[in-house]
């Protein structure tokens, strides 16, 4: 360990250290059944409880990243996320973590290199060399900027969050940044990180709240030496109601309630949720039986300019392209409608169809 932190960063350091951790507490506290590790930057919102009952007959659980169509190239970096992890304290979980903890030991860096990645892509081989692993199913647990958009969330009549109408549990804050206390940077990754309004007011704003209301208590405690604050790319953030009038900038910033203590501002606009996407899906398709061609290709250029990588808009373009006559583009957006969705049946075989009527 020492050699590691002598020739890794801090943060590479960090990813060494996490399967050493969690090894030397269950082997330590042998009585201890379950270890649950999580990173730092998780929210809960509802019980964890279906969480462990997906470990119940396993040893290990894992998480995928579940990328969104546009974000799939991140894949490479891991299959699978380290942000919450299960171990058993038995055979199984024991012999993944020593197995993790030695390829950690060797190499863990910030860079992609012979199908390595820091401590997270040595997760891809967790199924494959070990027995009773659980890949967890629930779609509310390991919502995060690189899987949200594909999403539909919305408060049920009970007044639980939802994420395509199961229960919200947990959401993964990775790029998230603190520019002050009332001043929250949803990412810093943004525009490429795309947002919608009912994941701000649903994911975002109970989370910013929250942070505003743990650092008012650290302030009454009288620490204000604050870490991680002061950053100074501002393309979208929240701010508290409190500093509303403070805040002076010369960018024209979209200005948007989301609730009595917190309003967002964006430099770009904000994407359709997924329902409204459905909806105009809908209106596409309805105008061009109506053969409305214009229109329904105006709706789906909509899409395309909210949701570049969506791969039944693509496909629909493609298919109009072609049937009025215009080969090349539509040959064009069904090539990028099948990188996105490789497997989606209908596309796989409107491009053969095409590729057979163009080789005649």
């Amino acid at each position: 360990m020492k050699k590691a932190k002598a020739d890794r960063s801090k943060i590479e350091y960090y990813w060494t250290l996490t399967p050493s951790i969690i090894l030397w507490i269950l082997k330590n506290i042998p009585s201890l059944p379950l270890l649950t590790y999580l990173d730092a930057d998780l929210f809960f919102y509802a019980s964890p409880d279906p969480i462990f009952q997906e470990v119940e007959k396993h040893s290990i659980l894992i998480h995928e990243h579940r990328f969104s169509p546009e974000q799939k190239y991140l894949e490479r970096n891991g299959k699978y996320n380290v942000g919450l992890l299960c171990f058993k304290n038995d055979m199984s979980g024991l012999c993944a973590l020593e197995w993790w903890r030695n390829k950690c030991n060797e190499w863990c860096y910030y860079r992609l290199e012979d199908a390595k990645f820091g401590d997270q892509l040595y997760l891809n081989q967790f199924p494959l060399r070990f027995q009773r692993v659980a890949i967890l199913s629930n779609v509310g647990a390991g919502v995060a900027p690189w899987n949200h958009i594909q999403y539909e969330f919305c408060v049920n009549d009970h007044g639980i969050k939802c994420v395509n109408k199961t229960p919200l549990i947990f959401y993964h804050f990775h790029s998230l940044e603190i520019e002050k206390p009332e001043i929250i940077i949803p990412s810093k990754f943004f525009p490429t990180t795309p947002f919608t309004k009912d994941i701000i007011t649903i994911c975002f704003e109970p989370y910013a709240e929250k942070l505003y209301q743990n650092y008012q208590k650290l302030q009454e405690l009288g620490i204000n030496n604050i870490p991680g604050l002061n950053k100074t790319q501002l393309n979208i953030f929240l701010a508290h109601h409190s500093i509303i009038s403070k805040i002076k900038t010369n960018k024209l910033f979209h200005i948007i309630p989301i609730s009595n203590d917190w309003i967002l501002y964006t430099n770009s606009t904000l994407r359709r949720n997924v329902h409204q996407v459905d909806k105009l899906l809908d209106e596409a398709e309805n105008e061009q039986s109506k053969g409305n061609t214009v229109k329904a290709l105006t709706l789906l250029l909509d899409i395309i300019r909210q949701h570049p990588n969506h791969p039944i808009a693509l496909n629909d373009l493609g298919v109009i392209h072609w049937n009025i006559g215009d080969k090349h583009h539509g040959m064009h957006y069904m090539h990028r409608a099948l990188h996105y969705a490789p497997s989606n049946k209908t596309i796989k075989n409107n491009v053969m169809r095409m590729n057979k009527l163009l080789n005649q």
